[in-house]
């Protein structure tokens, strides 16, 4: 028995510091922040990504046997897809691509394959979510909303922070199945307070606000499929329409409502100015229809890795569809696509999932694919190659849950 007890623990202290490892790559943009407000370090997502490599080998060292055995046909694939842009396109117009891929997407990958506790990945994540919270209010938040690269840094802010809010509003709507204390239960209303509060009122930044309602929706769906939940669903829907239809009205609105009580949201101003003369799209209608373009030219097959940028002078084309149709055509994107698709079969029927499992898939689909849609490419996105490489784990159909639960 003594000995049973010792294994138990030794394997649940492996499983915690596997989830740390977990939740820092998940964190990795807002965690980099914080230690460049300390010390600025050139370099650290790079320096942080080793870091969190060599921990991997440090504390499991089964995880080389699960990557070979359940990554290595996806990381081929993409290896390829890279070196057959390389021979089209020129290295110069794929070496980017290719050395991020090295390093966050070979990271993300290896860390996927990790045995994990789910609840402590969670309680890692409100914990950073609460300090990072701290630090924005009291030291980063004064020189952000008067910087003069506001409006090129508020998106990014925007979406980095949906972390915060996401694991917040998960913790608290699935507080049922984790059972968190009451200490942790503040950190998640903490966590989805400021998370909000930032997306709403400092940042502004439609796509942010409509994942975020997005993610409520989401949520609730993965909880209960009650006719009284779909009614307060197809509200909520609704209410999002009506609100992105009139978005503009409602801003002016709810600034003058704070105007009268002498607030003022510095994010709020320059995002009503920004709607009324007309820029607030930063350009993006203009990518696209390039983008819509460059697919006409390759469609079945795309034109592979960097053409785009080629033509654009290095700007990605900020959409993951428009992205994948230019790079490996409809063919390519039918297949990545049909992988998400099976993954959300996974998730809202339940197959072979244990609910702890469905809220960590959907967080991580929430911080990862809402942004890719609006921003971002997902070669340089690190929460992209984890969410990439659950998934390519996920293919096999006799497979047993490698996630531990501790409630």
């Amino acid at each position: 028995m003594y000995f049973a007890i010792k294994k138990r623990e030794k394997v649940n202290k492996r499983l915690w510091k596997n989830s740390l490892l977990v939740a820092i790559f998940i964190f990795e943009t807002l965690f980099c922040r914080i230690i460049n407000i300390i010390i600025s370090i050139p370099y650290i997502s790079i320096w942080l990504m080793l870091i969190l490599l060599f921990c991997m080998q440090l504390i499991d060292s089964k995880f080389r046997g699960l990557v070979l055995k359940k990554l290595i046909l996806g990381y081929a694939i993409i290896l390829i897809i890279l070196g057959i842009s390389v021979g089209i396109n020129g290295i110069n117009n794929v070496g980017n691509y290719l050395s991020y891929f090295l390093v966050f997407g070979t990271t993300g990958m290896l860390i996927s394959a990790l045995e994990v506790d789910y609840k402590r990945i969670i309680i890692y994540l409100l914990r950073f979510s609460v300090l990072y919270s701290l630090v924005y209010f009291v030291i980063e938040r004064k020189s952000f909303i008067s910087s003069e690269n506001y409006w090129t840094d508020q998106m990014g802010m925007a979406y980095g922070v949906l972390i915060i809010a996401v694991t917040g509003m998960s913790a608290l709507m699935f507080n049922d199945i984790f059972k968190f204390s009451l200490v942790e239960k503040i950190m998640a209303w903490v966590s989805l307070i400021a998370g909000s509060f930032i997306i709403f009122f400092d940042c502004g930044t439609r796509g942010a606000m409509v994942t975020l309602i997005f993610a409520f929706v989401m949520l609730v769906i993965a909880k209960c499929s009650s006719i009284k939940k779909l009614i307060l669903i197809m509200f909520i829907l609704i209410i999002g329409l009506v609100f992105l239809l009139n978005m503009e009205a409602i801003l002016v609105s709810i600034y003058n409502i704070f105007s009268d009580f002498g607030i003022d949201f510095p994010a709020l101003t320059k995002m009503i100015s920004m709607m009324q003369s007309g820029t607030a799209d930063n350009g993006r209608d203009e990518i696209y229809m390039m983008g819509i373009e460059v697919f006409k030219t390759g469609p079945l097959i795309g034109r592979g890795v960097g053409y785009f940028e080629s033509l654009s002078g290095g700007i990605y084309v900020h959409n993951i569809i428009l992205e994948l149709l230019c790079e490996i055509g409809i063919v390519g994107t039918i297949c990545v696509f049909a992988l998400i698709m099976g993954n959300f079969v996974k998730i809202f029927l339940k197959k072979r999932i244990r609910e702890q499992e469905i809220v960590f898939y959907i967080i991580l689909f929430l911080v990862t694919v809402p942004l890719l849609c609006f921003s971002s490419s997902y070669w340089l996105l690190p929460s992209y190659w984890l969410y990439f490489g659950v998934i390519i784990r996920n293919l096999d159909v006799k497979k047993t849950v490698n996630y531990k639960i501790n409630v």
